[in-house]
């Protein structure tokens, strides 16, 4: 465990020997350090029984708490203390973010986030009081993965190519679902409009369950989600899975195609998980926490539950993680001035 404390009593019974003298002190001396030898401070006993909170900033049942519950729950192994996960959705991840920027820098609470809040929503959101850049320290990716194409099963169409013909003869007839606005599914949407020059409304919800669930439902014709919110409905048939948008087919699915080969040149969206800290934690105590986190996530058996849901696990440094955050935001500010996006 890298959590400690500092205890300032040796200072108390250095001024009682400048005072004292004689055989009775000697005996005092030494059991008041047996004591303070025995037992641990107050302060380092209260730090060891409290947990640790990561504050998922997305609804239960996505993709953010579904990687969350898996590395809380291997953690304590490494950390040596129980880890609490604390959903705190809204704003597009800007609660829950700011939640953790304002919150002690004491090693006790951290953000498990999408990408979007630290990449995305500074430039998205005008008059936001919160900004990841600022009051955020990047602590460590903890997976990265594609999105899945999916449409309701009505919808007449069996590829991407054959959906961007469709929404050119309907503009703005086709709807697309995301977990919220500034999403990864949000930007893959409006990604998609721009290479493939169509237009689409974008219905945005509180989560990801509640948009595929309406998307198999109907309501909406399309969603560009994760593999762990999609993969239980495209099992049983009630979305069907158009393509997936990394740059290369996927291993395990290779019958599906990628965006771009389907019809839309240059297309590639991956979304990213991240754990981040308050900005004034310090930096050992962010380094023992991405070390901590990257042997859970070395694991064979972390690896192989996160492989399920599409998932490469990842543990890179905090310092590594911010070159991506770098790139990717100055990627979708581009994205946001060329489309007008930016929101109050």
């Amino acid at each position: 465990m890298f959590f400690t404390t500092r205890d300032e009593r040796a200072h108390g019974l250095h001024s009682c020997w400048t005072h004292r003298r004689g055989v009775g002190f000697f005996v005092f001396l030494a059991t008041a350090w047996a004591m303070l030898c025995a037992t641990p401070p107050a302060a380092a006993q209260t730090a060891a029984q409290k947990p640790a909170r990561f504050v998922v900033n997305i609804a239960p049942g996505g993709i953010v708490d579904a990687v969350a519950r898996v590395v809380a729950q291997r953690l304590p192994e490494v950390w040596g203390q129980q880890v609490v996960v604390d959903n705190r959705p809204g704003a597009s991840g800007n609660i829950g973010g700011e939640m953790v920027a304002r919150s002690a820098p004491d090693g006790l609470t951290w953000l498990i986030s999408l990408d979007n809040v630290a990449t995305v929503n500074s430039s998205l959101y005008r008059n936001s009081t919160f900004d990841a850049a600022r009051d955020l320290a990047p602590v460590t990716m903890l997976v990265v993965s594609p999105l899945v194409m999916v449409v309701n099963p009505a919808l007449p169409v069996r590829s991407a190519r054959e959906l961007v013909q469709l929404a050119r003869t309907r503009p703005g007839e086709i709807r697309f679902a995301t977990a919220g606005s500034g999403t990864p599914q949000h930007f893959a949407g409006v990604l998609l409009s721009s290479l493939a020059h169509i237009r689409m409304e974008h219905i945005p919800y509180k989560g990801s369950i509640a948009a595929i669930t309406d998307v198999a439902s109907g309501q909406v014709e399309l969603m560009i989600p994760s593999f762990t919110s999609a993969m239980p409905l495209i099992q049983a048939k009630k979305v069907r899975a158009l393509a997936v948008t990394s740059a290369q087919r996927l291993p395990a699915m290779p019958e599906l195609p990628t965006v771009a080969e389907a019809g839309v040149p240059g297309y590639e969206v991956n979304f990213w998980v991240g754990m981040f800290a308050p900005v004034r934690t310090p930096a050992d105590t962010v380094r023992a926490a991405q070390q901590a986190v990257s042997k859970v996530l070395a694991r064979p058996d972390i690896r192989e539950r996160l492989a399920q849901d599409v998932m490469l696990p990842v543990g890179n440094t905090p310092e590594e993680l911010a070159q991506v955050i770098r790139t990717d935001a100055a990627k979708w500010a581009s994205l946001i001035k060329a489309f007008n996006l930016q929101t109050d």
